[in-house]
């Protein structure tokens, strides 16, 4: 296994960390699960380009349309509850059930 593998693999448990200790402010979640989903797909071309197969092409594309939705969805939410409560904590999403 490579060097790069090996990094990736840390970074990917970095931002899982960073998910559980940042989960005060909306935008360092969205930052955190950009930056896994981000790894995860490195991590896909990796195992794709050392595999040889194409197997995981499907999958990469599936990552990559999945991360584009979680992050359109994440910042309308994060300017909706900024423009109408001027906040930007995590606890705010409490005040869209109405």
């Amino acid at each position: 296994m490579p060097f790069i593998f090996y990094l990736v693999l840390f970074s990917c448990f970095c931002s899982l960390l960073s998910l559980l200790i940042n989960s005060k402010f909306l935008l360092s979640i969205l930052l955190a699960l950009e930056l896994f989903f981000l790894n995860l797909l490195i991590l896909c071309f990796f195992s794709l380009i050392f595999s040889g197969t194409t197997n995981c092409l499907s999958l990469c594309l599936f990552i990559l349309s999945f991360s584009a939705i979680e992050a359109s969805i994440g910042i309308s939410l994060l300017s909706l509850i900024t423009r109408s409560y001027n906040l930007n904590n995590f606890n705010a999403l409490n005040l869209l059930k109405n």
